[in-house]
């Protein structure tokens, strides 16, 4: 019975010529430029350049412990290549594009306080700025978690 019914369907199918194309030839022309049209995008996004970044004051990065692990931490990830350099000569590398960003330490009341500056915009600047905000983040509720709630601490750092 399978084979009758088999041989019957090939008939149909091989008589009838727009039947034909839409079940055997529109699914290999669709996938043809679908692979023609998107085979770049991987290629594209999934590489990962890592980051220059410029900090601007060496000395305030190593007195922040809390920084200090954190750019290590991404340098040795291979997230970010960091040099130290004078604001003058990190606003220079950043004009002559051998910076992606520079990260701007400056001394304040309750801390460091950091800034990101730019000179032109880009993949590597967006990931550069949500990572540094992801930090401030993390750094806050630390911080907000110490003063209000010591005894959650070590749990909020582990959930971190």
């Amino acid at each position: 019975m399978f084979w009758h019914l088999f041989k019957n369907r090939l008939k149909v199918l091989f008589g009838n010529k727009s039947l034909l194309f839409w079940t055997g030839m529109f699914p290999i022309v669709l996938g043809t430029f679908f692979y023609l049209g998107f085979s770049e995008i991987s290629e594209k996004t999934e590489s990962l350049d890592t980051i220059e970044v410029v900090v601007t004051d060496e000395a305030l990065a190593n007195n922040n412990e809390g920084l200090k692990a954190f750019l290590q931490t991404m340098e040795e990830q291979g997230y970010f290549e960091i040099s130290y350099a004078e604001y003058d000569e990190a606003m220079d590398a950043l004009e002559k594009d051998e910076a992606d960003g520079a990260l701007v330490l400056t001394n304040a009341e309750n801390g460091v306080d950091m800034s990101l500056k730019f000179a032109k915009n880009g993949m590597n600047q967006t990931i550069l700025k949500n990572m540094i905000n992801t930090y401030k983040y993390g750094a806050d509720v630390i911080e907000d978690t110490a003063k209000n709630h010591p005894q959650a601490l070590k749990q909020v750092v582990e959930e971190l």
